[in-house]
């Protein structure tokens, strides 16, 4: 059976004037340079008097070994979208205004391709094999996600500009 554990979660909330093609466009560099799959798991839009609310969910896998395996869950909520034209540096420039919910949360899976499934014995060596013998890795591995999780914050929040 596949074991799934959340290793972290981290939100930023934001409320003005935003890119959202630049945001996308961070978002997906970002998990792309470190070498994650992206697998766009729901896009919803509503369009409720002349406001939009857009929810993206994407997942990124990313394999540590035949047994673990990472998962990167991204979710993007615009609520009361507008479009909006500013000029900047003399030029105007299509922009979005409102509402915009970032989470990011991380989640380590082990024995992910059910190869440990079956018998007693097979799950008694499989819980043996995490307590002992690949226990560092486990944690190595977590060590790695945090890391993660924590510079997509940080990216994210210097995008906003948030906490400044």
């Amino acid at each position: 059976m596949v074991e799934r554990r959340k290793v972290l979660q981290k939100s930023v909330k934001y409320e003005g004037v935003f890119d959202s093609k630049e945001l996308f466009r961070l978002i997906t560099d970002y998990q792309i340079s470190k070498g994650f799959d992206l697998d766009e798991k729901k896009v919803e839009e509503y369009n409720r008097n002349g406001k939009k609310t857009v929810n993206w969910i994407s997942e990124a896998p990313y394999k540590i070994s035949d047994y673990v395996e990472t998962k990167m869950q991204m979710f993007v909520g615009y609520t009361n979208l507008k479009d909006k034209v500013i000029e900047l540096d003399g030029k105007k420039k299509n922009m979005k205004e409102g509402n915009v919910t970032i989470s990011i949360t991380r989640w380590i899976e082990t024995d992910y391709e059910k190869k440990w499934e079956g018998s007693a014995w097979k799950w008694f060596f499989r819980i043996f094999a995490e307590k002992v013998l690949i226990k560092a890795r486990l944690e190595e591995g977590q060590e790695s996600i945090t890391k993660n999780v924590n510079e997509l914050y940080s990216l994210i929040s210097k995008f906003f500009n948030v906490g400044r």
